[in-house]
């Protein structure tokens, strides 16, 4: 093979190989420094302000990206269960490793009813729930039994199944999020971004 072929040849496979490698989708907001622009494309990017620090879920490395959030049904002896949205928590500064973060992940969490499915979730595309009924909680690494949780306003802007790729159709989530957790936690100016299988909800 000569030199040219060779060069080619090494060429395709490096653009194969980074076209197989997860970026991190992170799109600074200029007006919101440290957050990630609010965004409906499936980027797997969540950022939100905790008592004035910028926090953002963790970035796995090419193979695997953003961390991904779960969703979960739970269900509880109450007339009413909960459908809870979590996902991993660092904070977001331009050192590397970031400082360990006081908390280990936030939950979003909206009564549902004990039949909730997921058609019932692709229902709430565009759908706004006030204070009066969800609830956020932060976990912390320190006291991980030490549950902070306060009430929360949520808005799920776009809630849509992507079929685009046949064999491997996912939920496009996207929505925004602020909460209060007694007096001493604030957090604004939420924003969340994801693309999960449709096999990972099992509800």
């Amino acid at each position: 093979m000569s030199f040219v072929k060779k060069y080619l040849a090494l060429y395709g496979f490096i653009l194969l190989a980074l076209s197989g490698c997860a970026k991190r989708n992170l799109y600074p907001d200029t007006d919101d420094p440290g957050l990630s622009r609010f965004t409906s494309h499936g980027y797997n990017i969540a950022t939100a302000y905790i008592n004035g620090d910028a926090y953002i879920n963790p970035f796995l490395g090419s193979l695997r990206g953003n961390a991904l959030p779960s969703i979960g049904k739970l269900s509880t002896a109450a007339p009413l269960d909960s459908l809870m949205i979590s996902w991993q928590l660092e904070l977001n500064t331009d050192l590397t490793p970031p400082p360990l973060s006081p908390y280990q992940n936030i939950v979003l969490m909206l009564p549902v009813s004990k039949s909730f499915t997921a058609g019932d979730f692709l229902l709430w595309n565009g759908q706004r729930f006030s204070l009066d009924s969800n609830a956020v909680v932060l976990n912390s690494f320190s006291d991980p039994l030490n549950r902070r949780t306060g009430p929360a306003n949520i808005y799920f802007v776009k809630i849509d199944i992507d079929n685009s790729n046949t064999s491997s159709p996912a939920y496009q989530i996207s929505g925004l999020f602020d909460g209060k957790i007694g007096d001493s936690i604030t957090i604004t100016k939420g924003r969340f971004d994801f693309r999960i299988p449709t096999s990972n909800l099992n509800f």
